[in-house]
């Protein structure tokens, strides 16, 4: 995942062929939406390879670090949600892969870095971000909360609705399924997210990942024109 915020992989471009890509797009009037990862960075980027150097350095809150795993969450790609690392002596938290750990947004120093992440990018033009499981950023492990957690509303606008970012366009990649949580997170006053997808469809014809579930379609049907409608509704399309 990512290992630096304000850079562009080699193998797809540079930040001059960025900035390019933002003028020609401007010039044809297309808008740009960059890819926001703020849940969970690369094991490789610079904040978690000084954390888990020890428990007292600048960035040693920036992830969720204790002693025994403190729930007995699992990992979207299998096994538990939590890794001992032998350098720290301690488990971190990585709701996906263990070379994603999770960001500790309970940290006001993290929330002030991925602050600067979207100034940087809304700086060189950018017209807004497709926010990766954004839902996740705020968690309370003492109730066992993994997403949507009591601070969701406070840490997303915050993000997107100080006077340098609320005229960005967001979308969230969020697995909210439930409709005034949906509505909550994309209401206009709140200044939170401009829209999101819904993924409940997906669920259709499977039992977790890869087993397959028969179902009809017209199940598929109804979930899809319930959410339309609820876009419709409350102006989200």
């Amino acid at each position: 995942d990512i290992s630096d915020y304000m850079d562009i992989e080699p193998e797809i471009g540079s930040m001059e062929s960025i900035k390019r890509l933002i003028a020609e797009a401007h010039n044809r009037d297309i808008k740009i939406l960059m890819d926001l990862v703020a849940n969970h960075t690369s094991a490789e980027h610079k904040w978690f390879k000084e954390s888990k150097k020890s428990k007292d350095n600048p960035y040693s809150d920036y992830y969720y670090w204790y002693d025994e795993p403190q729930t007995d969450w699992q990992s979207m790609w299998g096994g538990s949600a939590w890794e001992y690392c032998e350098e720290r002596k301690q488990y971190y938290l990585h709701h996906y892969d263990v070379t994603m750990p999770d960001l500790n947004w309970d940290n006001p120093k993290v929330r002030e870095e991925i602050n600067r992440v979207v100034d940087f990018w809304a700086s060189l033009g950018v017209d807004g971000f497709r926010c990766d499981v954004i839902h996740e950023i705020s968690k309370d492990l003492k109730n066992n909360i993994m997403s949507m957690g009591p601070h969701i509303h406070e840490y997303i606008n915050g993000l997107f609705g100080r006077p340098e970012t609320d005229h960005l366009f967001t979308v969230g990649e969020c697995w909210v399924w439930n409709e005034q949580s949906f509505c909550n997170l994309t209401k206009e006053e709140g200044k939170e997210l401009s829209t999101m997808f819904q993924f409940q469809h997906i669920t259709f014809g499977r039992d977790g990942k890869h087993t397959p579930k028969p179902q009809k379609l017209a199940e598929l049907r109804d979930v899809l024109v319930h959410w339309q409608h609820v876009s419709y509704e409350n102006d989200l399309l």
